[in-house]
């Protein structure tokens, strides 16, 4: 009743203020996220149509009032799937530029439901990379960054749980490439849209041939690292970096040992930044950090275990207390690979004990108890 009524409310009232608009959207969508299961279908395809009327009626960017009708059609999505996909679709004609909120609709519609739009993506990348060459906005060179991530995360999360013949690694290599290799070289020098493009090759870098993927390995970690003194917001950096990182050990390859000291080096300073707790993202961001450390050390824990020991006689508290909460983390998560470096670590951290400094003394103790 409350949808139904809602649908018919906007679409019988289009005068009615935008702000009006945007709290019955938000109401129905609160609505189907406890009753999506249990609506006539009849009524989902006419709330698709809602949807996309609302989030396109106007060319004009009105981020309120289109990202609600967008989160609308995302939830529909989980359902009504092929319905969603045929309505943004027909909304995306081909050598046409489509409405911002058309494409982030598909890159969130790509991570609600990845199971579904993986199979019909190909229809996509189609119709997005034509134009990537030719556009000259910003706000639209963002939200195909950040779209071809999403869709490249969507791949990956298909390709671990579908048992899919049609779907593999080489289904979609070549789009992906294409995009990686022009976003990479035209748009990182944009600050405006520099993370949502580092964000999105770091997806793409997972998905493409591994021969071109170790041909661009070196010159991926090291411009990764160098954009974390352009921003104050590294996580999008850090989240990539992870993906990459974990592309280049695949299957134990030691394709990182071309920049390996390079890599951990790079890292470390950012590892040792002091963290703000009241801040998620800071507290995502070093999480993530510590998971570059990680993968490293899955291949390389000689190597790694070496570099970190080295680095405790580094005489700044800040540089003692990160080698250590790296140590702490390896030790709590490696405890295989690392089961022959466990004196080493000792040893190497052993002298701390001695520093005057109270936080270095305490992230000590952590690292003792972690190896316990």
């Amino acid at each position: 009743m409350v949808l139904s009524t809602g649908a018919a409310f906007l679409n019988n009232n289009r005068k009615v203020p935008r702000t009006h608009r945007v709290l019955v959207l938000t109401d129905m969508h609160a609505v189907l996220v406890d009753a999506l299961d249990d609506i006539p279908k009849s009524l989902g395809r006419n709330l698709v149509a809602l949807g996309m009327t609302e989030m396109t009626g106007t060319k004009d960017v009105k981020a309120d009032w289109q990202g609600a009708a967008s989160t609308l059609l995302v939830e529909l999505g989980k359902r009504f799937g092929a319905e969603v996909l045929d309505s943004l679709l027909g909304h995306f004609e081909p050598n046409t530029m489509p409405h911002y909120f058309t494409l982030k609709t598909m890159g969130d519609f790509a991570r609600s439901n990845p199971m579904y739009l993986v199979p019909n993506l190909k229809s996509i990348l189609g119709r997005m990379l034509p134009l990537l060459g030719g556009i000259k906005h910003n706000n639209q060179k963002w939200v195909f960054a950040a779209s071809m991530g999403r869709f490249c995360e969507a791949i990956r999360f298909y390709l671990e749980e579908a048992d899919d013949p049609e779907v593999s690694m080489e289904t979609f290599e070549g789009e992906v490439f294409s995009a990686m290799e022009l976003m990479f070289n035209t748009w990182l020098e944009n600050k405006e849209i520099r993370l949502a493009t580092l964000e999105a090759i770091g997806n793409m870098s997972a998905l493409i041939a591994r021969d071109e993927f170790e041909s661009w390995l070196p010159k991926l970690v090291n411009t990764f690292i160098l954009s974390y003194k352009k921003t104050k917001t590294p996580l999008p950096i850090t989240q990539g970096l992870v993906t990459i990182l974990e592309t280049s050990i695949r299957e134990g390859s030691r394709a990182l040992d071309c920049c390996l000291k390079e890599t951990m080096a790079g890292l470390h300073p950012y590892v040792c930044m002091p963290v703000d707790e009241s801040n998620p993202d800071s507290v995502m961001n070093h999480e993530e950090l510590l998971r570059c450390y990680e993968v490293i050390g899955r291949v390389f824990s000689e190597y790694l275990v070496d570099f970190l020991v080295r680095r405790c006689d580094e005489k700044t508290p800040a540089s003692r207390i990160g080698t250590l909460a790296v140590l702490r983390h390896i030790v709590l998560v490696l405890d295989e690979e690392l089961e022959s470096q466990k004196e080493l670590i000792v040893s190497g951290i052993k002298p701390l004990l001695a520093d005057d400094a109270f936080e270095v003394r305490r992230a000590f103790s952590k690292t003792i108890v972690a190896m316990a």
